[in-house]
């Protein structure tokens, strides 16, 4: 079998690895009764092939994109578990610190969580809709109504990425 120069070079040995080729091959572990230089060895063995290392390099970049793909979306998670435990707080605060309008406030909670029990998305929105108009309609101090419209709005977002 005949092997060119082109054929040597696609096999990318850099002087480096010729060196400790030759070096390889003038130790005692290397045993030959007939003495080669590296180029001739390597042409004899050219036609078999050669294993490649960039598939499993390929595989751990994969992995590591799936890890760091995981530990997003994990920290995804908490920061949004994070953000509701502070919604729930913020709605236990208003009911707290609310007496004149206390009932008023639990009655609308209690209509806003009815979003979920929407049977599609039109009745969802009619819903939200209605709770947000009782809403400006009903409470008088902004900051309470801030915090109660934001709960709504979260019940919304979270019903509108139901797959309905």
């Amino acid at each position: 079998m005949s092997v060119d120069d082109g054929q040597l070079k696609s096999l990318r040995f850099t002087p480096d690895k010729m060196n400790a080729f030759q070096n390889y091959m003038k130790s005692d572990d290397f045993k030959c009764p007939v003495q080669h230089t590296p180029e001739q060895i390597i042409r004899s063995i050219i036609h078999k092939p050669i294993p490649d290392i960039i598939p499993y390099a390929k595989l751990q970049l994969e992995e590591q994109r799936k890890m760091n793909a995981n530990q997003q979306e994990s920290l995804r998670v908490l920061q949004n578990i994070e953000e509701n435990t502070a919604n729930l707080y913020n709605i236990v605060d208003l009911i707290q610190k609310s007496h004149e309008q206390q009932d008023e406030i639990i009655s609308i909670i209690t209509e806003i969580l009815t979003i979920a029990t929407a049977k599609n998305k039109e009745e969802a929105q009619s819903m939200y809709r209605k709770v947000m108009d009782r809403i400006t309609q009903t409470i008088d101090d902004v900051e309470t109504l801030a915090k109660i419209a934001g709960y709504a709005a979260i019940v919304w977002a979270l019903f509108d990425k139901l797959p309905l």
